[in-house]
């Protein structure tokens, strides 16, 4: 139990300091990391820093950040191919005509 708290406690640590170094960056660097985070939490992160910085962006920043999705992102699904399917294409519905 004891080990547990300790893993918690250090985990809670590592988000703090994460949080803290966003608001340490510029927003250009923000702006640039859009599209880079891998996980839910760090897009999370990133997107409540930028809406907080919102108000102060100028014209250029403002584009960048309304701008959807961004040139950097990372692709959701990295193998995905214009292969051919295998499936015969032969539906089994029951569906009556009215």
């Amino acid at each position: 139990m004891k080990s547990l708290s300790v893993i918690l406690s250090t985990l809670l640590l590592s988000i703090a300091a994460y949080g803290a170094n966003l608001s340490s960056k510029s927003t250009d660097d923000l702006l640039n990391m859009r599209g880079t985070m891998t996980t839910q939490q760090e897009r999370t992160q990133l997107h409540n820093e930028l809406k907080l910085r919102q108000k102060t962006m100028n014209q250029e920043q403002l584009n960048k950040f309304q701008t959807y999705p961004p040139e950097n992102r990372v692709p959701k699904y990295k193998n995905q191919g214009q292969g051919q399917g295998q499936g015969s294409g032969q539906g089994q519905g029951g569906g009556k005509n009215r």
